[in-house]
């Protein structure tokens, strides 16, 4: 686990990471775990009978790394070498690790979203899944929301490009947009890092 969760502090360097932690969790939380994979049980058939195989496994994994992207963009990154222990504690989350599939998840259920809107299909158990969620993220510890957020909000996006290239015309640009849309997230990750100190990264 020390060496594949995603941390800010080396994910310049081992940038794997960013997609490895989606795959571990920590032996602490069981429940976390569990809520994980009940959540994917239950709508990841849905998703994947309308997606396909292929396009759901490339959704869940941009959306995994769209989860580290969430974390590593709303972490408070040092931006000099630090001298006080007030300002290590400030900068905590910048060596956090982060380990767990609720990035991913959250991803899917952006999914769900933009394509029951597409097919004009009701969302309202959706929303209030997403609600329940995201505050058991706020109130339990341990949880990064950052992930779930970033998550959400890749998963959105990359269900939109399905959603617009499901036209027969466009079928063909699927997978170059969904390649575009992980280039996005290393890009502003590559941005991010530039204004970090090397020490720091």
């Amino acid at each position: 686990t020390e060496d594949l969760a995603f941390v800010p502090v080396v994910g310049w360097h081992e940038p794997w990471r960013a997609l490895t932690a989606a795959f571990l969790h920590s032996p602490s939380t069981v429940l976390h775990l569990g809520l994980n994979m009940l959540m994917l049980w239950q709508i990841g058939p849905y998703l994947e009978s309308l997606l396909g195989r292929a396009r759901f496994l490339a959704l869940y994994l941009v959306a995994a790394v769209g989860g580290s992207a969430g974390v590593l963009l709303l972490a408070p990154a040092p931006r000099a070498i630090l001298i006080s222990a007030a300002e290590a504690t400030k900068y905590a989350a910048w060596a956090t690790p982060v380990v767990g599939a609720s990035g991913a998840v959250f991803g899917l259920f952006g999914a769900v979203l933009v394509l029951n809107r597409h097919l004009g299909r009701d969302s309202s158990g959706m929303y209030l899944t997403i609600g329940i969620n995201a505050v058991y993220g706020f109130i339990a510890p341990n949880i990064a929301w950052e992930a779930h957020l970033g998550g959400l909000v890749t998963g959105a996006v990359a269900a939109g490009v399905l959603a617009w290239c499901a036209a027969p015309a466009r079928r063909r640009l699927v997978w170059p947009l969904l390649l575009g849309l992980l280039s996005v997230l290393v890009l502003l990750a590559a941005l991010k890092y530039a204004g970090v100190p090397a020490d720091y990264r």
